[in-house]
Formats: structure tokens, sequence, C-alpha cells
């Protein structure tokens, strides 16, 4: 789309709104900038944009401002349910996110990973796998860089960008179409945005509406949703396995699949994913000084995700766990925590409604901060435990984001596992 003279709103000033803001100005486009919350990091946001010469309000969305636009960039973090959404839908104004735009200018096929788990780490891995065999590549989206941003580096330099890609993200699609087009598995999840479970997976399965025959669709053939929703799909598909039982590794069946595309050698793909050091805040092991093994699963912000984290765990385990309830059901998870865990420490938002769920399971603690927490997880364990801080909830209640969250996790366990590591344990 010709974006030159045009005048384009972005509703919402974060990562991707601001960097939508940049590339779309760099075409020729007349921005306005409009972001509902007004907080001291919406301050400074604001004001290093009015230093580069943007139109930007916080605070409020005007009405009058915004019906002028061609079409709309609209944040991921904006719900359908909210007033704004509703009113540009009323306006009858084009709305798009920041994947759908990017999607407009790349020159280069690329690949789009989506799934309830799992997609950082193969976003990642998939990137290295083609850059090790001669293929060029990038990862981006929802892993932290936006895919708007990265554009002209994608463009310029052949890159294939391997993107992680959200539901938000994915519902206010219109053309955007993957090459390769993944999804991990499906799981209830962000039921605080979503209307339903059925909307959630919609939304997932709506990366596959614009393949052709000569694109790929890689899908988890144990996952009973994604396997009854195949049918819909017209590219050519592969089926990974992806149950975690005999050593199988899901996230590694999937990559293999995508490589396969590629015309990879398995052998070679193989030797990149037995040397992958993993991702931040993702099963991340800290060392300590009082003889317990840390564990920062900060990115477990669903049930599902702390079910993997636990499943992985082989010694007796002190969970630390709770944040902002996204809509699960924590009642779902007794059984593993029992199996799994000798005690558990609950704090934030989600901490009670935890707490009730879980009321069969009697080893319970309530904190009330991350350090209290990570200071009872040390009392309530002993040399030799792992201290499992996968917390499977998100992390906004106190928090900016699970990146923050894990941070903060690790730099409390600097401090605190040192202090507390002569304490006598109680098991």
């Amino acid at each position: 789309m010709e974006v030159k003279n045009k005048k384009i709103t972005i509703l919402g000033i974060g990562k991707s709104g601001v960097e939508s803001a940049r590339f779309l100005r760099s075409r020729g486009a007349q921005i306005f900038l409009s972001e509902n919350i007004k907080n001291e990091k919406t301050e400074k946001t604001k004001k290093l944009l009015e230093t580069e010469g943007f139109d930007v309000e916080i605070g409020s969305h005007s009405e009058e401002k915004i019906k002028k636009s061609v079409f709309i960039v609209i944040s991921p973090g904006i719900k359908p349910d909210s007033s704004i959404y509703r009113k540009i839908i009323s306006l009858k104004i084009p709305f798009y996110s920041e994947i759908e735009v990017a999607s407009w200018f790349l020159e280069i096929p690329y690949i789009a990973v989506t799934g309830t788990n799992g997609k950082t780490t193969v976003t990642t891995l998939i990137a290295q796998i083609l850059s090790e065999n001669g293929i060029a590549a990038l990862s981006c989206g929802n892993i932290g860089n936006p895919l708007i941003g990265e554009i002209d580096r994608v463009n310029h330099g052949k890159l294939i960008p391997v993107i992680e890609v959200s539901s938000f993200q994915l519902i206010n699609i219109d053309k955007f179409c993957p090459h390769v087009g993944i999804v991990l598995n499906l799981e209830p999840d962000h039921l605080d945005w979503h209307q339903s479970t059925a909307e959630y997976y919609d939304a997932k399965f709506l990366m596959f509406k614009n393949q052709s025959k000569d694109d790929f669709a890689i899908l988890n053939q144990d996952d009973p949703e994604i396997m009854n929703r195949a049918k819909e799909i017209f590219s050519k598909t592969k089926f990974f396995k992806g149950t975690k039982e005999a050593g199988s590794n899901p996230n590694w069946n999937a990559c293999l699949k995508a490589a396969e595309a590629y015309r990879l050698s398995s052998r070679k793909v193989l030797r990149v994913l037995k040397e992958f050091q993993g991702i931040e805040h993702r099963l991340e092991k800290i060392s300590s000084n009082d003889g317990r093994v840390y564990i920062n699963d900060s990115k477990s912000t669903n049930i599902s995700s702390l079910k993997w984290a636990l499943q992985e765990m082989e010694k007796s385990v002190v969970l630390i766990m709770g944040g902002k309830n996204k809509g699960g059901n924590f009642r779902e998870i007794t059984d593993l925590l029992k199996n799994k865990t000798k005690h558990i420490i609950l704090f934030g938002e989600a901490a009670k409604e935890i707490q009730t769920a879980v009321s069969s399971f009697e080893q319970v603690t309530m904190a009330a901060s991350l350090r209290e927490a990570i200071e009872s997880a040390a009392r309530f364990s002993a040399a030799g435990d792992t201290i499992l801080f996968s917390p499977a909830c998100a992390s906004f209640d106190m928090f900016q984001n699970y990146e923050d969250r894990g941070r903060q996790f690790k730099k409390l366990v600097n401090e605190i596992a040192i202090k507390c590591h002569k304490t006598v344990s109680v098991s």
C-alpha cells in the first residue's frame, strides 16, 4: 500500500506502535499517535516522540483526529471490548495489526510461529538453524523486536524474517501470509482478552487464511484441536510429534519440519539444536551459593507453560507462582503440583485465587512480594532442592513485563541466596 502523504493513526505507544510510527513516517506518511494510558512510562515515550517531531497524545483518544485517518495501526494491548476498539469499528476506518502493515513492505518470503507455548524458543531456533546452514535469517516479532522495525534490514540484507506472532496480532490481519506457518500447540489462554477459547483458537489459525498450495503449514499432530482444524488448510501440511514422551522434544520436532521446507540436512539441524543454550527467562538456571538450584521461568505466563516446566523437573521442587490471571483454571494442575512440588509460594494479584483452587494441597505459603516469596522458598527448601519460579500468570500486576519480572527475580536471588543459605530448612 502506498502511504506517502496519507494520514495514519497509531493506537498505542508501546514498542510496536513506536516502531510503526517511525517506519511509516519514513515512507512519507503523516502520523498521529494516541495512547489512553497516562503514567510515567507513557509520559517519557511521549516526550521522546515529540522530540522526533511526532504528534502524540496520552490520557485520551481524540476522535476528531482519529477519524481523519486512512487506516489505523492498533496495539495488541487494546482489547476488542474496549471503547476505542468499538469506536473505530463504528467509524468504519480500516485497522490492522503491526505485523499486517509490516508484511505489505516485505520483499522476502517469511516464516511465522505461533501457539500457546514455545513460540520464542522455536522462533529463535529456526533463525539460528537457517543462519548456520547458509541461509541468512533474523528472529523478530513478538519476541521483542517488532517486525516493522526490521523491514529495511531484512530487505537490504535479504534476510528471512522468522516472526513470533500472537493471537492479538493475528486477529487484525488482512493479507499477512507466511511462506511457512507453524502452530506449536493450543491450550486455553488470554481469556482476559479474547471472548472465548474458540475465538483464541480461531485467531491462531488466521495464520493460514492467505496461504496457497506453494506454502507450508507445520502442525502438531498430537494436539486434537490443531488436527481438527487442519482440514481448513489448503497449503502443504507437515506434521510433527508434539508430545514429550521418550525424550522427544516437541520444539525440536517442529524445527526439524521447518528445516525440511528448506531442504536442510537433519544432521546439521540437530547439531544446532544440541548446542542451543536456551533463552533468557525460560527454564534459565541461576548459579547460587546456597546449594539450591534456582530456575527463572518468568516466561511462564499460563498454566500449560507451568505444566511444561514441572514436567522437566526431576528433583524436589519448591515452586514460586502467581501474578495476574489470564483466565486459566488452576484446579487442573492440583495433581501435578502434588506429584512434583514439596511446597508452593504464592504472590501477586491471583495468589488467593490460586490458593483456593489448589486448597487440597496443604503446603502453601502466601507472600506479599517477590522478595518475600524467594526468602520463603529458601526457608522451605534444602540444599539440593530446586526453587522454580514459574508464575503461570501475566506479570502486569507488579512488573512491566515478564522480562522485567525475570530480571528482578535473578537480582533478588543473587541478594537473598547468600543471606539465607545458613538458615535451617523446613522440609
